[in-house]
């Protein structure tokens, strides 16, 4: 083998090394670049992730506060004393009606309950306290004057004791 055979040879092996050096470093950078874009790409998803999430816990705070401020309100409503009047009426077994110890007849009621349903924007309720001894024919007249005044909450209670605290309230005055 003469001098320029062997320069060739080592020629074509420098050559190779250089493309082989060359090929390793492109492949170096390939993956380089690569690496980098999954970085971007997984940093920009747990970027997003991490908004959603914290929106998600915005939303669920809001929620958590409309349900407080509803059941607030809920419990507000609850404290707060009915508004609504009382109008109790005592029919002993004779059929005579009466309302805090004072007699009253059909008329007289009907003035009574019209002018309480104008007074308290119809927010009342009727209490007849019936003698349990008293007939049905006494208690019908005083239903058809509240059903004419109209729209009335009537509650009938036909008890002994009913009448025994109406007799301790007339026998006061």
């Amino acid at each position: 083998m003469g001098y320029d055979e062997r320069q060739q040879a080592n020629s074509s092996g420098t050559l190779v090394a250089i493309i082989g050096v060359g090929l390793v470093l492109a492949i170096l950078a390939i993956v380089a670049v690569a690496g980098v874009g999954l970085f971007w790409v997984r940093a920009a998803r747990m970027e997003s992730r991490d908004a959603v999430v914290a929106e998600l816990q915005r939303a669920g705070v809001e929620a958590h506060r409309a349900e407080a401020m509803a059941q607030l309100e809920q419990a507000r409503i609850a404290a707060t004393p009915d508004p609504r009047l009382d109008f109790v009426l005592e029919i002993d077994r004779e059929g005579n009606a009466s309302s805090d110890g004072e007699s009253m007849g059909l008329d007289e009621l009907r003035a009574e309950i019209a002018k309480l349903k104008d007074e308290t924007s119809n927010l009342f309720r009727v209490r007849i306290n019936a003698d349990p001894d008293c007939p049905v024919k006494h208690v019908v007249p005083v239903l058809e004057i509240l059903d004419e005044v109209g729209d009335i909450n009537v509650r009938i209670v036909a008890s002994k004791e009913s009448n025994v605290s109406a007799d301790e309230s007339k026998a006061e005055k």
